[in-house]
């Protein structure tokens, strides 16, 4: 059985789960019932602008044709890069990849893409082969306010319900059900000792970005625009019209640091040129519904319908997994000590190449520093390499 589920990003850039359900398989089926009963609860995709980030599950790709063929639906850049490089391997082609990805304008989008066909024709053809509206920046829509290439709101949730996921299925809903119920409360008393209109992820970033903007030398050019040199480019900034020609004021709603130079040339507050989606009401507004408590199973009414047997069990071979499958070539954790080239030992017969369990040689002798008993201390005296240097009385 398969957990689907569909998770958002809240005005201070963490995780908020929208919907969950339990499934037989990951299926094209299966998406398409949820996708269904998603936009039934959301709105219509014909009625409301949605954007949807995935990582190419199985099935998710041809459920969104047949269920909302129009809406924009980006793929998650490591899970592209991860297939990309099982036929053009490389860190050079890695990070032009990435490169091209990261590039918020057409103009340096094609820059790196040239880079990328200078390297490898093959590549190229393969990247150019892919919509540039499911990967890079530089043909994101701007509604929707988000730049994000990672689809990681996802990994935070199944870490989130890590525990939960290992139980049976009622167990699990209830575990899943009280901890976004806790959740939500607790978000709901983190708002309340916020102070300023802006949530502190976003005010932290602008902090960040105010110190960058150092560099840029704006330029009023009449109304509200501004030429905004940040060498060896320039920019042109509108703050009506909250857009400057870098594009990434317009795809977050958070100002770039060409449209900061300007606010702060015209002597204004940067808070009022955050997109709304980021503010401390909107934030109120998004935690304000309760998840409602549940009594125990004793206490359900009886429907009177027929019982809901659980579906057939469909076990896997292997180990069940719990964490995400790490691609070859992505980082591991710098705090692990990494056993690659390390030789193993025996501490049986201290030889190299094998371990105890699969030794067949005989046990060595105990000699050496370290490999000996240490000597037993009397009551009464202090013992310092096997001889004795005085009593205590």
């Amino acid at each position: 059985m398969q957990l689907l589920a569909a998770v958002g990003w809240d005005g201070n850039d963490q995780m908020y789960p929208i919907a969950y359900a339990v499934v037989e398989a990951e299926t094209k089926e299966a998406w398409i019932w949820f996708l269904r009963l998603l936009f039934g609860d959301i709105g219509s995709p014909n009625h409301h602008k949605w954007c949807f980030i995935s990582d190419q599950q199985k099935g998710l790709l041809p459920a969104f044709k047949e269920v909302a063929p129009t809406v924009e639906h980006r793929f998650c850049v490591r899970h592209l890069h991860s297939n990309f490089s099982k036929l053009h391997k490389g860190k050079q082609l890695k990070d032009a990849m990435w490169d091209a990805a990261k590039a918020t304008t057409v103009v340096d989008w094609k820059r790196e893409m040239q880079k990328i066909k200078d390297i490898d024709k093959a590549a190229y053809t393969y990247l150019m082969a892919l919509q540039p509206n499911w990967w890079t920046r530089s043909a994101f829509s701007t509604f929707c306010k988000c730049d994000a290439l990672l689809n990681n709101m996802c990994e935070s949730f199944n870490g989130y319900i890590l525990e939960a996921r290992e139980k049976p299925i009622i167990k699990m809903l209830e575990m899943v059900r009280e901890a976004l119920m806790m959740r939500m409360q607790e978000k709901r008393e983190f708002i309340k000792n916020v102070k300023g209109p802006i949530c502190p992820n976003i005010q932290s970033k602008l902090e960040k970005l105010k110190i960058k903007c150092r560099k840029c030398l704006p330029t009023w050019c009449g109304q509200r625009i501004y030429e905004v040199k940040c060498f060896p480019d320039k920019f042109i900034v509108d703050l009506d019209a909250r857009s400057c020609s870098c594009r990434k004021w317009d795809l977050t709603g958070i100002p770039c640091i060409h449209a900061i130079s300007g606010i702060c040339h015209a002597n204004e507050k940067l808070e009022d040129y955050v997109n709304e989606v980021y503010t401390v009401e909107t934030y109120k507004r998004t935690y304000e519904h309760m998840i409602h408590p549940v009594a125990s199973e004793k206490f359900w009414p009886d429907t009177g319908r027929p019982v809901v047997h659980p579906p057939s069990q469909r076990r896997p071979t292997g180990r069940p997994k719990k964490l995400r499958r790490r691609e070859p070539d992505e980082p591991r954790d710098s705090y692990r000590v990494s056993k690659k080239r390390v030789q193993m030992r025996c501490s049986k017969c201290h030889q190299y190449g094998h371990n105890r369990t699969s030794c067949k040689g005989q046990v060595a002798a105990k000699k050496g520093k370290g490999m000996g008993n240490a000597p037993a201390k009397k009551k009464g005296q202090a013992v310092e390499g096997g001889k004795n240097k005085g009593g205590l009385h």
